[in-house]
């Protein structure tokens, strides 16, 4: 009787240790998958995107603008370096962090959509 509680305790804790050695391992790649930017959009990619829904990339109109477009910024994050945001009732509102400026600009104009982007770009 006591050799088979001994036995299960063992085969208690190897399971306990296994569970946390798998959550362990799972927390450990999670931040790696997460870090992980998607592949980038092509131009024709872009280019597609922006005639099917009627937007265009708006170019920036301050003086030393480092992206070249508006509403995208430099983060100085290497593995993000853009941000696409716009401001709203007086706050900021980030859309997202991208590995290009284009996809950024393209973010921007699908969250303003087609008739704001033509009001801007007149």
């Amino acid at each position: 009787v006591k050799r088979k509680r001994e036995a299960e305790a063992i085969a208690r804790e190897a399971a306990a240790a296994a569970e946390d050695s798998h959550s362990e391992a799972a927390a450990d790649e999670e931040p790696a998958l997460e870090q992980q930017p998607p592949p980038p959009m092509t131009a024709d990619e872009i280019a597609t995107a922006l005639d099917a829904e009627g937007l265009m990339l708006l170019p920036s109109r301050r003086e030393g603008a480092k992206t070249g477009y508006k509403g995208v910024y430099p983060t100085g994050d290497m593995q993000w370096p853009y941000v696409a945001q716009l401001r709203r009732d007086g706050r900021n509102i980030v859309l997202g962090k991208f590995t290009t400026t284009a996809e950024a600009a393209l973010t921007y104009a699908r969250a303003i959509g087609p008739a704001e982007v033509k009001a801007a770009a007149a």
